[in-house]
């Protein structure tokens, strides 16, 4: 179970480094949507969750 937390950890880091490289949070908001298909509220919530998470 540990190195299943550990994976979902790590992919979490890699999502918040995806995100950072946006200006603004709405591009990064636009661009979640694009991959996902999911509407912009998910998105936004999903957006503020990965980054006010500390991954270090």
């Amino acid at each position: 179970m540990g190195n299943e937390f550990e994976k979902a950890v790590k992919r979490f880091s890699e999502a918040k480094d995806v995100l950072e490289k946006f200006e603004k949070s709405e591009e990064a908001v636009a661009f979640m949507q694009n991959e996902t298909g999911l509407p912009a509220d998910e998105c936004m919530r999903a957006y503020e969750l990965i980054m006010n998470t500390d991954t270090d």
